[in-house]
């Protein structure tokens, strides 16, 4: 009698352990599916680029606003705002995300901007918890305000590394 009462336990152990493991390798798919909230954060802004300094991106000229973009596995997106026009004494670049479902709104202001003249900067951003999916990006600059914003859509299902590009024909774009 206890031989059986020890082999029914060991049996409901082991199909226990067998459920746990199925669970855990289900979850463990490569789906990359984040549930957590997407958040996002400016990394970091390039000086004021001058006509002479040649600091363009191999992808832009200086008549582009442009946005290079890679994707981690991690669920993290890096852009990298090429040609993002701002006040030339800017003080500190602040940055608000925006999040709603697939749309991605990034609204970028300057804390100072007293010198009254516009120059041309690279800044990056980080997003957490991206999942493998379509979003919709839209950039909102104070020079961008009142003319055509930058929007561009990414689809990581077609490609996980990219650029995207709008010719401004204003100044500070155009060519000087």
């Amino acid at each position: 009698m206890f031989k059986q009462i020890f082999t029914h336990l060991f049996c409901i152990a082991a199909i226990l352990v067998a459920l746990v493991l199925i669970t855990v390798s289900c979850n463990n798919n490569f789906n990359h599916s984040y549930n957590n909230k997407i958040t996002g954060k400016l990394v970091s802004s390039s000086h004021c680029k001058l006509p002479g300094d040649h600091v363009y991106s191999d992808n832009f000229s200086q008549s582009d606003e442009g946005m290079d973009y890679y994707y981690e596995e991690t669920g993290t997106l890096h852009l990298t705002h090429v040609n993002a026009a701002f006040d030339m004494c800017p003080g500190k670049f602040i940055a608000e995300f925006v999040i709603d479902g697939n749309n991605i709104i990034i609204e970028i202001c300057e804390s100072e901007g007293w010198c009254q003249t516009t120059c041309l900067y690279d800044l990056n951003y980080r997003l957490e918890h991206i999942n493998l999916d379509k979003y919709h990006f839209k950039i909102i600059t104070p020079c961008t305000k009142q003319k055509t914003p930058f929007e561009f859509t990414i689809d990581f299902n077609i490609s996980r590394e990219g650029s995207f590009n709008i010719r401004r024909n204003s100044f500070p774009w155009r060519a000087i």
